[in-house]
């Protein structure tokens, strides 16, 4: 989910940098230019304009700064709302935070580096997100009703279809990566991330793929690195982290939810598979 904290300009001399909030984090330049630099990078500053987002997926340190890379503190400057006028030569940034409730999450961000620099100007982004930009260009400034609900659904899309093209132009896509690119893979993940109750088997997974058993078996392994019923307990327990932590449902309910018969069996598949137990996830005992 994205949410949207800054949606402001500044002038003159400034300086901002969101990071150690340990989220991923995005900025995307409405109006004017900027400067980004990368404090633990080798990366020359890369000048940035209108239409160009960057995300840091794992809250690397950075700089957002005015064209003359003047040495003014960081976060010292003040942002000036759109309400007192749009600022000729200001520059007018989108900020926000990506927030995950899914148990995949860690999978899904290790997809990507530890920076992206989106152009909406160049291929493959000038089809799909160039469009969606303008209208959030235009939701910034305008500040009509709705606009921070526009704003942060408008930022959802947009990652997902940035997460969506960098899995089709990885390489040598491995683990979650590879077998989301994997047509009939993706549809036995699909239903396992669905249904996590269910009893599934390596012949009922390879049924939704459309393949033979061995054959599933066997390529569900090479992509992912383990054996689908692996994988099946290590995200049944993924799920009943989420459940215990945030829910804050019993260890009981948890073990039904991920197709346990007994609480005692799933007690000891979760302490096997993340090295804690269950009950002290729920009552927060969580270093």
């Amino acid at each position: 989910q994205a949410n949207v904290f800054h949606n402001a300009q500044y002038c003159g001399e400034w300086r901002i940098d969101t990071s150690g909030s340990e989220k991923a984090t995005f900025h995307i330049v409405c109006r004017g230019n900027c400067l980004l630099t990368l404090p633990e990078t080798a990366l020359d500053p890369v000048p940035l304009i209108p239409g160009d987002m960057v995300i840091f997926p794992r809250d690397l340190p950075h700089n957002l700064c005015d064209e003359g890379n003047s040495d003014t503190a960081t976060n010292s400057a003040t942002s000036i709302t759109y309400d007192e006028g749009i600022l000729d030569t200001g520059t007018g940034l989108v900020c926000g935070f990506l927030e995950f409730e899914h148990p995949g999450t860690a999978q899904l961000l290790n997809i990507l580096p530890d920076y992206l620099i989106i152009r909406s100007t160049e291929a493959p982004w000038q089809i799909n997100l160039a469009p969606m930009l303008n209208v959030l260009i235009s939701e910034s400034v305008n500040a009509l009703p709705g606009a921070q609900i526009a704003l942060d659904r408008i930022c959802d899309l947009l990652f997902i279809l940035i997460l969506r093209q960098q899995i089709a132009d990885s390489n040598n896509p491995s683990g979650l990566a590879a077998a989301l690119s994997d047509p009939r893979i993706r549809q036995s993940l699909d239903a396992l991330h669905a249904s996590p109750e269910q009893d599934w088997t390596v012949a009922s997974l390879a049924q939704v793929a459309h393949m033979s058993r061995s054959a599933f078996a066997e390529r569900f392994k090479s992509l992912m690195g383990v054996s689908p019923m692996s994988y099946q307990t290590s995200w049944r327990m993924q799920c009943a982290y989420r459940w215990l932590a945030d829910d804050g449902i019993t260890v009981w309910d948890a073990a039904g939810r991920c197709g346990y018969a007994t609480e005692a069996a799933f007690a000891k598949a979760f302490k096997r598979e993340l090295g804690i137990s269950p009950g002290k996830v729920r009552s927060g005992q969580v270093s």
